[in-house]
């Protein structure tokens, strides 16, 4: 029964049980302690019955006093003398109470006491016709009323010893009822305590041996979660350790696809994990090193990577991991290298190092780069053929262009010249398109070789505006001349080349009659030189795609744009070859700002003289 229950009603139970067993033991204590109190009550009453016994014995011993103190007095101070003890009878007899929880043996005792008064109140009455009598002398008056004396006298003295036996038992019943309870009450306490301690201690085992034997399995599916092995299915109680053991259970499976799908990926990537100690000894090796280095990892295992490389290439990758251990850096550091295969051919290979000072291993990423290098040497030959292929025959149509307007094959047509030199001009943005491409390429693949100096930004800015001077005078747009200046470090004729291109694109997007202005401005070790014009501004969404080679929404676009494109990607390698950067900012509504960033110039400190002899 236990086993279907929820936590939440277990926890109920064991709250509810033992205080409704507490509220009941409580409520029985109190009947003890109320039957006790007015026990209590009873003895104290008792003792004040019989305090006021006591008090009429002495009101009753006090008239038979006054009367026999009589006989030597007239008749009316005899009277008034018992009439004043008379009324004390009265008064007394009037505050005689019975109350109902009086013991049997009290009544008696009171319905006594009030006899002897109501005697008491007919022997006064009796006196005082005796004492009007004047006819009657002090010894006939004495024997008239001795009778009545001696009976109220002698049952005054029964009364008194009952009364006394009464408080003697009354004073050996006071401490037996409370040592009675004491006990009980003792009896009670130990009884209570004892029921419900063993009620809790029965509750508590009764539950926790369900809810022990279920942790114990969360336990276990814990560390069987822990240690990937497999998990037995929970059973189903609906409550909430059920819930959690469902819960690790389907962890468990769900961490297991995980694992399965990421052993997919490993065992079928292009990339080689592997770890390998200070000794270049590998300690692990992933699985893609059966298929990418035709070696299993178990054969691999123990033995030095170096093993796997040429003697210079091997020399080389000690050298790089020595230089990584030393300097304690946690960034990862990349080279290439190659690795030499069973069958005697290599296989390009990136290498991704990671020194853990914690552990002192290395942890690598082997990518295998041979195919990307092949992809890359054909794309540049490819590129070199047709560009080369092209400027040939491109070069023999301008020359005899330029022979045709030139009149050395005779006159031609006003027509036939107007045509022959737009053929001119869209000849020259071929030819300048494949000497972009090929520069493009040579800066991308590490050909081209920049040569660095001291580069003036105003001079740059200042050639740039006179070559597209009569670009400016065209467009009517007036190109503000520099002012200030700042050293760069880099090739003159390459920034050169970015500059004039952002100012032909300014001019170009300003409308007639505006102004295009340059900014220099040194910040964080580079000189940026900004090119402002009042045109159009960008879309946000056209910024990160703005010198790509060719934009996707662009592909359909006219020679003039695909050069453009091809000039702001030639650009932007420029500005990477001298690890710089480069980029386009909307300044207003109308307005936008090329520009590039380059390396100050930082000029070498001189050696110090040597020293004295």
């Amino acid at each position: 029964m236990t086993a279907t229950l929820t936590l939440r009603q277990i926890g109920l139970i064991l709250i509810s049980v033992p205080l409704a067993f507490g509220l009941s033991f409580v409520v029985f204590l109190s009947i003890i302690l109320n039957h006790s109190a007015q026990e209590f009550d009873r003895i104290q009453g008792s003792r004040l019955a019989l305090s006021q016994l006591r008090d009429n014995q002495m009101i009753v011993a006090q008239l038979i006093i006054t009367t026999l103190a009589c006989w030597d007095k007239s008749s009316d101070d005899a009277v008034e003398l018992i009439d004043l003890s008379l009324g004390s009878i009265h008064k007394s007899r009037d505050a005689v109470l019975i109350k109902e929880n009086h013991q049997p043996q009290m009544r008696r005792l009171i319905d006594k006491s009030i006899h002897l008064i109501d005697k008491a109140a007919s022997a006064a009455t009796k006196a005082k016709e005796v004492f009007r009598d004047n006819s009657l002398g002090n010894p006939s008056r004495f024997v008239l009323i001795r009778d009545d004396i001696f009976d109220l006298v002698i049952d005054m003295s029964k009364l008194r010893k009952s009364i006394i036996d009464s408080e003697q038992a009354i004073k050996l019943q006071a401490p037996t009822e409370a040592q009675s309870l004491r006990r009980r009450i003792a009896v009670t306490l130990a009884i209570g305590l004892g029921s419900s301690l063993i009620l809790s201690l029965g509750l508590a085992i009764l539950f926790s041996r369900n809810i022990l034997r279920r942790l114990r399995n969360i336990e276990l599916h814990a560390s069987s979660l822990g240690e990937g092995t497999e998990l037995f299915k929970p059973t189903a109680n609906g409550d909430e350790l059920s819930e959690l053991d469902r819960i690790i259970y389907d962890s468990a499976a769900a961490l297991e696809e995980a694992r399965r799908r990421e052993r997919a990926i490993l065992d079928n990537a292009g990339e080689v994990l592997c770890s390998l100690n200070e000794d270049l000894e590998i300690l692990t090796l992933g699985a893609p090193a059966s298929r990418l280095w035709m070696r299993s990892p178990d054969e691999l295992k123990g033995k030095s990577i170096s093993d796997l490389l040429s003697q210079p290439l091997a020399a080389d990758f000690k050298s790089h991991c020595n230089s990584l251990s030393t300097s304690n850096s946690k960034e990862a550091i990349e080279f290439d290298s190659k690795i030499m295969l069973p069958n005697g051919t290599e296989r390009d290979i990136r290498w991704n190092l990671h020194w853990s000072t914690e552990n002192s291993i290395f942890f690598c990423i082997a990518r295998d780069t041979t195919e990307a290098k092949a992809i890359e040497a054909m794309k540049q030959r490819l590129v070199a053929i047709v560009s080369h292929d092209l400027r040939t025959p491109l070069s023999s149509v301008s020359n005899t262009i330029s022979l045709l307007l030139a009149g050395k094959r005779g006159e031609l047509a006003p027509s036939v010249v107007n045509e022959l030199r737009k053929s001119e001009d869209n000849l020259a943005q071929l030819m300048e398109l494949v000497r972009d491409l090929l520069d493009l390429e040579r800066l991308e693949g590490g050909v081209m070789k920049l040569e660095s100096s001291c580069v003036s930004a105003v001079d740059v800015c200042s050639i740039a505006r006179e070559t597209t001077q009569m670009l400016a005078n065209e467009k009517q747009v007036t190109v503000e001349p520099p002012f200030g200046d700042a050293a760069m470090q880099g090739d003159e004729r390459r920034i050169l080349q970015v500059v004039t291109v952002f100012l032909k694109q300014a001019i170009g997007a300003t409308p007639p009659r505006s102004t295009v202005r340059f900014t220099i401005a040194e910040m964080d070790g580079f000189v940026e030189i900004g090119i402002i014009d009042q045109g159009a501004p960008i879309r946000e969404a056209e910024i990160s795609a703005i010198f790509e080679r060719f934009a996707p929404e662009k592909a359909n676009a006219d020679s003039s744009t695909r050069r453009g494109n091809l000039t702001l990607a030639l650009a932007k390698a420029i500005a990477d070859a001298h690890n710089g950067a480069l980029g386009v900012r909307n300044i207003s509504s109308a307005g936008k700002a090329f520009w590039i960033r380059i390396p100050r110039y930082e000029m070498a400190e001189p050696e110090e003289a040597g020293g004295t002899e």
